[in-house]
């Protein structure tokens, strides 16, 4: 049988650390930011805002000018998050509702609600590939993140923003290597895989991780905790799909969230 040995994310050989760049925090309003943390070959999404609203980010290398319409931005990239799940959009090049793409690529890792925050963090590949949407830059550099969000109690149907849009400019910078690398160089293989996913870790983390399994509703089907140099998960029973991993160190919840098929 041939061995399929690919690192979630699509490491370029095992136990190779990813280097990643990030936005930091882009504040869009009093109540509502952003974050993008990219790698070669994934961005990693982090939306907070409020809970009671649908929320709403456009991404573009076009040059906003203050207060100037929405029209501009014709075409342009757009993710929103709406009746609990993110939507592929592109920005209709005026007033009315961004249209919908016909590839989705964005995959909801998680959607938290404490109090009246919420927390929405969702992953897709830096190019798709796909005309439509904006490849994020492996670089350090500067793009236009457009904003909106909408009124309250519209957390389950995109109406009228009103006021509530703008734009600001994100800057990627390179971070720097932290624990998370030494997560990232799990090797998760075969991927895809059918009835066993075999987990090696390279360097024993003596204060264990855990693994948690989401499928593509954002639903968690899997918790255990690791603390072994190899460990081996049975997934013939498992719906075939794409999923999540997230693993987290049990010491400080430092976290990575990686990605396989199940064929």
């Amino acid at each position: 049988m041939r061995k399929i040995t690919l690192l979630l994310f699509l490491l370029t050989a095992p136990f190779a650390f990813s280097q990643t760049w990030s936005t930091g925090v882009v504040t869009l309003d009093t109540d509502y930011s952003v974050q993008f943390d990219i790698t070669s070959t994934t961005v990693t999404m982090t939306m907070i805002g409020p809970s009671d609203r649908w929320l709403g980010v456009a991404l573009t290398n076009t040059n906003y000018s203050s207060g100037g319409s929405m029209g501009q931005f014709s075409g342009d990239d757009a993710v929103i998050f709406v009746s609990n799940s993110l939507s592929d959009r592109f920005m209709p090049g005026g007033n009315g509702t961004p249209g919908t793409d016909a590839d989705q690529d964005w995959m909801l890792s998680t959607n938290t609600v404490n109090g009246s925050v919420r927390t929405v963090v969702g992953t897709r590949d830096r190019d798709t590939g796909d005309a439509n949407d904006f490849v994020f830059p492996a670089s350090d550099t500067n793009f236009v993140v457009v904003w909106a969000k909408g009124s309250a109690n519209s957390q389950n149907s995109l109406a009228y923003h009103g006021g509530g849009r703008n734009a600001t400019m994100a800057s990627t910078t390179l971070s720097v290597p932290t624990f998370e690398d030494t997560l990232t160089a799990i090797n998760v293989y075969p991927n895809p895989a059918s009835t066993t996913l075999n987990i090696d870790i390279p360097n024993r983390i003596d204060e264990g991780i855990t693994i948690e399994v989401y499928n593509v509703l954002g639903k968690r089907i899997l918790l255990q905790t690791v603390n072994q140099l190899n460990t081996s998960l049975s997934i013939s029973s498992w719906n075939d799909g794409v999923y999540l991993m997230k693993i987290s160190s049990l010491k400080d919840g430092k976290s990575v969230t990686k990605r396989f098929v199940k064929i």
